[in-house]
């Protein structure tokens, strides 16, 4: 059906797409719009900016209103962000957000989305949210972003509200300027129960056309730090006994480890991991902080039989892995390395946190 409109809008004659849905939901939201594109862009200036304050008061960051397509839904328009210089290869010095626009609908006789609650639905189609975002983000944004891809019908009743939603996302200098993302770029660690990326197709015409000579991704060969992957990962060595030598349990935690450590700002993102050693009761990860030429170590023991795994979140060895990289982050980034209690090894390196028998 054609987009509904009030009496200051003008139908489309022809089929709708998103150009045409944005034109009119920016007409309808002009000033809401306004404004949440100026905290956006400081947003993307200084990643900690927070969206409370007077300068962004909460009802004047509210894009909502009525689906222009479907007469039952209520669309409402919300972002997240996080840092994504370590989700890919970017050129040295870039600092990199990862901005996401979240599209979520919900039955139009609801009256806000504060008041849906556990009322969302999945039935935003892809001209519409296209238009939304565009609306919102304007052509330059929206002509480098990608929409993220969510599977969908997975998982508890709490994953599932997760994924009932249209996600967008785009790439933001600190000038605020648009990036297409590498072609290493991670995006499953953008949101959970990520299937894909679709690259929303542009306006520009230039952009298209090198879109359409090279494809929706930026080539890392000549940017990508040398010391990692072709994929962007951390490129360490991994010395002492084969996790195949292992008891089943103790092997794949060693795996799970590596596999984790190699993953850009798994630990934290100034930490450049070098070498996972593995014994036959501890692992370590050796390391080094960024502008600290020293190597340091921490270490975990990982479980040998079932008898030695607890109740969540210490009961598989992913989730052992997670939380022990969730505890050593925050020993690190509240001085861990400044509080002197490192112990010298063999091999030169600071001792600072874990088990050392072996």
């Amino acid at each position: 059906m054609p987009p509904r409109t009030d009496a200051h809008d003008r139908p489309a004659e022809n089929p709708p797409d998103a150009v045409s849905v944005a034109a009119l939901v920016e007409a309808r939201y002009r000033r809401e719009i306004a404004v949440y594109r100026d905290l956006l862009a400081h947003t993307a200036a200084d990643h900690r900016v927070a969206d409370r304050g007077n300068r962004w008061p909460a009802h004047a960051r509210l894009v909502e209103g009525l689906s222009l397509l479907d007469p039952d839904l209520r669309i409402h328009l919300f972002h997240t962000h996080q840092d994504g210089g370590d989700l890919g290869s970017f050129p040295p010095g870039t600092n990199v957000l990862a901005l996401r626009i979240h599209v979520q609908a919900f039955p139009a006789q609801v009256p806000a989305r504060t008041a849906a609650r556990g009322q969302l639905v999945d039935a935003v189609s892809t001209v519409e949210a296209d238009g939304w975002v565009r609306a919102l983000l304007g052509d330059h944004w929206t002509d480098h972003s990608y929409e993220i891809v969510l599977r969908k019908g997975q998982g508890p009743p709490t994953l599932r509200g997760i994924t009932t939603q249209r996600l967008y996302l785009v790439l933001l200098d600190q000038q605020a300027q648009p990036m297409l993302a590498p072609d290493n770029f991670d995006f499953r660690r953008v949101w959970l129960r990520v299937d894909s990326a679709r690259k929303i197709a542009p306006r520009s015409r230039p952009l298209g056309e090198r879109i359409r000579r090279d494809g929706p991704y930026i080539d890392t060969a000549a940017i990508r730090d040398p010391r990692t992957d072709t994929d962007g990962t951390w490129l360490i060595d991994v010395t002492g006994l084969d996790p195949a030598h292992l008891t089943p349990l103790a092997g794949d935690t060693a795996t799970q480890l590596i596999r984790s450590v190699r993953t850009r700002g798994a630990i934290d993102t100034h930490v450049r991991p070098l070498r996972v050693h593995i014994g036959t009761t501890v692992l370590w990860v050796f390391f080094q902080w960024e502008g600290d030429p020293e190597t340091y170590a921490v270490t975990l023991r990982p479980p040998q039989t079932v008898d030695d795994l607890q109740g969540p979140p210490w009961h598989t060895p992913a989730a052992i892995v997670a939380e022990v990289l969730s505890s050593w982050r925050e020993e690190l980034r509240t001085g861990l390395r400044r509080r002197g209690h490192g112990t010298p090894t063999a091999n030169g390196a600071l001792h600072l946190l874990g088990p050392t028998d072996d």
